[in-house]
């Protein structure tokens, strides 16, 4: 459903080479949200606030791919790459959202679960960073480089693009070392209610 609407415009491709103007506009369009999204998602410290605003973000970042030609590889390379934000979603079956990372005995016997979190957490993180080897990095290159070749406005999205991507990296690793990383940042509360959790 969230990846509706980039379907159309790529789709529409053939529309779309005759209207420049429209093109620029849809690519200009997907560019500041991407942006706007990623700047909103710095400064959040809820996991799925976080992952919310992202998927934002890249949609924003489909919608920019279009701009730069719609019948192109790019516009549909990125959407069927989602592999980051079901990998960070998985985070979420922590006992809380917060970004805080959990006490010693929050977790009680399920350390070995959370273990696995944090490793699929972090496979989605550099994915959605755009880090080799992962599908992120060649869906994003491409986008990148399709948006630099086509010259005048592309510039534009383009380094919009690379801002974007830069500032995704960061939130996204931000996310991981809050969650997992450092002493705990709960109340005494939160811990109290974690720790006498009944195990399932």
């Amino acid at each position: 459903m969230v990846t509706a609407g980039v379907f159309l415009v790529a789709r529409s491709g053939a529309i779309f080479a005759h209207a420049p103007n429209a093109l620029f506009v849809v690519g200009l369009v997907g560019a500041v949200t991407a942006i706007f999204a990623a700047s909103i998602g710095l400064v959040q410290r809820d996991i799925k606030r976080v992952l919310a605003y992202s998927t934002v973000s890249q949609l924003g970042y489909m919608f920019l791919a279009c701009g730069v030609g719609p019948s192109r590889a790019p516009s549909s390379t990125w959407p069927r790459t989602p592999s980051s934000r079901p990998c960070c979603s998985s985070a979420q079956a922590r006992s809380s959202t917060r970004c805080r990372r959990a006490g010693p005995d929050e977790h009680g016997r399920a350390q070995e679960e959370a273990a696995a979190t944090h490793a699929v957490m972090l496979i989605g993180c550099i994915a959605i960073a755009g880090i080799p080897p992962l599908a992120g990095f060649f869906s994003k290159d491409e986008i990148l480089w399709s948006a630099f070749k086509v010259g005048g406005y592309g510039r534009v999205l383009w380094g919009l693009g690379f801002v974007t991507a830069a500032m995704t990296a960061f939130y996204m690793f931000r996310l991981y070392h809050l969650t997992f990383s450092g002493s705990f940042r709960g109340t005494e509360e939160q811990a109290t209610t974690c720790t006498n959790r009944p195990s399932s």
